[in-house]
């Protein structure tokens, strides 16, 4: 999906300044402050939506998704929680337009010639890093839904 910025959707604004509008019929919100310009695509999915079978899909998709991106002085990042993925920019009006493009347009079509790669990528990331949990979760929902961060 590309962003459409040329078409005025129906938006409603309030007291606060916030405005709530759809782009593209995604919920769009949109709060004023100066300087740089910081927006976010938010997904309801993460690990608790995975199996254990899957376990990582969501994070792998993710990196996949921002491999094309590369280096740059666009402050960018991609996060994924348990029960949301976000893809998360800041910088010109520009720039930010162009990034959500190139994630909406990468989720489309995932370079799968990296996935191997990337793979290997979360692997270490995974050994770097402790377990995702406290092992409550676990206790309370097994190896699958919110029981799952625990898996790591």
């Amino acid at each position: 999906m590309d962003i459409d910025t040329t078409t005025a959707p129906t938006a409603t604004t309030d007291a606060d300044g916030v405005t709530t509008t759809a782009v593209g019929g995604v919920r769009t919100l949109l709060a004023p402050r100066s300087g740089p310009v910081t927006a976010g695509l938010l997904f309801r999915v993460g690990r608790a939506d995975e199996t254990l079978a899957t376990s990582g899909i969501t994070h792998l998709v993710e990196h996949l998704a921002l491999h094309r991106h590369g280096l740059s002085d666009l402050h960018y990042n991609g996060a994924t929680a348990a029960a949301y993925t976000l893809f998360s920019v800041t910088g010109t009006a520009t720039e930010v337009v162009q990034y959500l493009n190139g994630v909406c347009a990468a989720l489309r079509d995932l370079p799968l010639d990296r996935l191997e790669t990337e793979k290997e990528i979360l692997r270490t990331e995974a050994a770097g890093r402790g377990r995702g949990g406290n092992g409550m979760d676990l206790w309370r929902y097994g190896a699958r839904s919110y029981g799952l961060v625990d898996c790591a």
